[in-house]
């Protein structure tokens, strides 16, 4: 029996200190991350999906293969300290050989308020900067996290249109910072949303803090630009010899 008294997001509080430069046997937490909002943790207005408190929680792994792997998170009857009720469905794509972490996420409201869906991300211990690039569709810090060895890089990569706020909150650990999207849930009975996730190090693509937002930046294009491949149909019988 699972017991399914976790929130979403990834956790950076491991319980040793892990080198993520080398291989281990642990990594970021996809669901168990204590009171912070971790990388990603979905939220609507004040209110985040808590199963058996605030909403119930469903997950299925839908792929788990050497080249992709897809989680489906399942949020029934989400209530929310406005008075708000919505039914969210998330699914998270990782893909081999990248370092994103790809979210999809739908929001149906059945009981609208004027409130936001957002996505939050953990403000590290001892953070060396924070940046918020409106033009690329970035949000990214970058500094020392208690229990990792080596300093961390954290980014958003959103839509720049997407954006309503960005709002910093306390938590129990430490403080969160929120990326609210538009629309409102009360201008649509159906929102969708599109975001990717980074947690990255120096040596993984990035050798030290002053070059991560210009990596960021990089991906930010590939992920706003996708290679788009077109087949042309061809003329099978005008090939065949005469």
């Amino acid at each position: 029996a699972v017991k399914h008294d976790w929130e979403l997001g990834l956790r950076l509080d491991p319980k040793k200190k892990i080198d993520y430069r080398a291989k281990n046997d642990d990594a970021l937490d996809l669901l168990r991350i204590g009171e912070s909002m971790g990388m990603g943790g979905p939220v609507i207005g004040e209110t985040r999906p808590v199963d058996g408190q605030t909403a119930t929680v469903f997950h299925r792994v839908r792929q788990n293969g050497p080249l992709r792997a897809v989680i489906d998170v399942s949020i029934l009857g989400w209530r929310t300290a406005a008075g708000g009720a919505y039914d969210g469905y998330l699914q998270y794509t990782v893909l081999a050989g990248q370092e994103l972490i790809e979210l999809r996420a739908k929001i149906v409201a059945s009981s609208p308020k004027s409130e936001f869906f957002g996505v939050g991300m953990t403000k590290l211990d001892r953070e060396e900067y924070f940046r918020r690039d409106e033009r690329n569709g970035i949000l990214c810090q970058w500094g020392q996290q208690d229990g990792i060895l080596s300093p961390v890089g954290l980014a958003i990569l959103h839509s720049p249109d997407q954006i309503e706020s960005v709002v910093e909150r306390p938590n129990g650990t430490g403080g969160d910072r929120i990326l609210y999207l538009q629309p409102a849930l009360d201008a649509s009975a159906v929102a969708s949303q599109r975001l990717h996730f980074l947690a990255t190090w120096p040596g993984a693509g990035v050798t030290d803090a002053k070059s991560f937002p210009d990596y960021l930046a990089r991906l930010a294009q590939q992920v706003a630009h996708p290679v788009a491949v077109e087949v042309e149909q061809s003329d099978v019988d005008s090939a065949r010899p005469q």
